[in-house]
C-alpha cells in the first residue's frame, strides 16, 4: 500500500485509506491524490508539484471546497485558482507507537455528551459549523471530561478527516493537568480503531505543539496545508 505507517508525514492519508474512506484518484509510487468520502475533503500530495497541478486540472469541475496539500506550491495554486479564502499551515503530531502507557491517576470521567453539554461545546468551540459538529457526534467521536461533582472540564474530539482535535479545557479548570488526561483517552481509543493516532497544529501555535511532545507525540518537520 502507498503510504508507509512509519511516514509520520502521511499519517492522515494512511487513516483515511485504513478506514475505508478514500476514492483515489490517482496512486503513482510515493504520490496520491484523494477525496475523503467522509470529511469531503480532497488530498494530495506529490513530489513534483506540477504534476500535482495536472492532476487536479484533471478534474477541473470538481468543488474543491475543503484542501489538504502537502507541497507549499499546490497549496498556492489552489487557493488563487479555486478561490479559496483561507489557509492554514500546520505540523502534524503522530504517535508512532503501538500502545500507550495508562495513566498513574484520573479523576476525570471521560464519556460521550448529552444534548445540554453539546450546547456548552456549541458555545466554546465555534471553530467548525454546528451541523459538522453533529456528524461528529452521530460517529461517536466527541468526549466530554467530567469532574466528581458532574461539572464539565473540558472537552475534545476526533474531526471528521480523521484527526484528533476540538480539544478545549473551560477557563476555571486550566493547568490541572486534564488536557493531558483527554489526549491520553483519544489516543488510547484511536489505536484500539486500528488507526494511527495525529493531529494537526497551526505552526504558530507553540503552546500546543509544546503540548503534543509533552504527551510523546513526534512532530513532522515538514508542513501540511489545509485550504478552504
Amino acid at each position: 500500500m502507498y503510504v508507509l505507517k512509519d511516514n509520520i508525514d502521511m499519517a492522515g492519508i494512511y487513516d483515511v485509506i485504513t478506514r475505508g474512506t478514500a476514492e483515489i484518484y490517482h496512486q503513482e509510487d510515493q504520490n496520491i491524490f484523494l477525496k475523503d468520502l467522509r470529511s469531503g475533503a480532497y488530498m494530495l500530495s506529490v513530489n513534483d508539484p506540477e504534476k500535482g497541478i495536472r492532476w487536479l486540472q484533471e478534474r477541473e469541475n470538481a468543488r474543491y471546497d475543503l484542501m489538504e496539500l502537502w507541497q507549499k506550491e499546490c497549496a498556492e495554486y489552489c487557493r488563487e485558482r479555486y478561490h479559496l479564502d483561507t489557509i492554514m499551515e500546520c505540523r502534524q503530531a503522530v504517535w508512532v507507537k503501538d500502545s500507550i502507557k495508562p495513566l498513574a491517576s484520573s479523576d476525570l470521567q471521560i464519556r460521550e455528551p448529552d444534548d445540554q453539554e453539546m450546547e456548552l461545546i456549541f458555545r466554546e468551540y465555534n471553530l467548525i459549523p454546528r451541523d459538522e459538529m453533529m456528524q461528529v457526534r452521530a460517529l461517536h467521536n466527541i468526549f466530554v471530561g467530567c469532574l466528581s461533582t458532574g461539572e464539565i472540564a473540558g472537552f475534545i474530539g476526533m474531526h471528521m478527516e480523521g484527526s484528533i482535535g476540538m480539544l478545549e479545557i473551560l477557563p476555571a479548570y486550566r493547568r490541572r493537568g486534564y488536557a493531558v488526561e483527554l489526549e491520553h483517552f483519544m489516543i488510547q481509543r484511536t489505536l484500539e480503531m486500528g488507526l494511527i493516532p495525529f493531529g494537526q497544529i497551526e505552526v504558530w501555535n507553540e503552546a500546543s505543539i509544546a503540548l503534543q511532545q509533552k504527551m510523546g507525540m513526534t512532530v513532522s518537520e515538514k508542513s501540511v496545508f489545509w485550504l478552504f
